[in-house]
């Protein structure tokens, strides 16, 4: 792969998520039952902080970034696919599970514009 490609994301086929094409974006994302398991990891690594800030980095549809949400944590979703973002947002509003909204912004992971810091990343 070129680094130097401006849309290097399109020649990663495991970016899009297998069904994209088939999500109506009138209904939440079914979780995956991984992502139970992730939070409870998260809630072990934090010791339960919900004050502590987290970057979801080329967080996708948004399966962890909302099943942190929906703990209470703060979360700061960042994708290159605006549909992605698009859906990750309305999963939030649909849920009715989620207290603290993620914060979500659409962009290339090679060039980060935040001035905050975050106490974790994963991706």
């Amino acid at each position: 792969m070129d680094p130097e490609k401006k849309e290097w994301w399109r020649d990663i086929k495991s970016h899009y998520h297998p069904h994209l094409g088939q999500l109506k974006f009138d209904r939440p994302i079914k979780t995956q039952p991984e992502t139970g398991l992730f939070a409870d990891f998260i809630e072990t690594i934090s010791n339960g902080d919900r004050d502590i800030n987290i970057l979801d980095l080329c967080c996708g549809p948004g399966g962890y970034t909302l099943a942190l949400a929906a703990r209470n944590y703060k979360v700061f979703g960042f994708d290159i696919n605006k549909e992605f973002i698009a859906f990750v947002k309305d999963s939030a509003v649909r849920s009715g599970q989620i207290q603290k909204d993620p914060d979500l912004m659409i962009g290339d992971m090679r060039v980060l514009p935040f001035c905050e810091s975050f106490d974790l990343v994963y991706n």
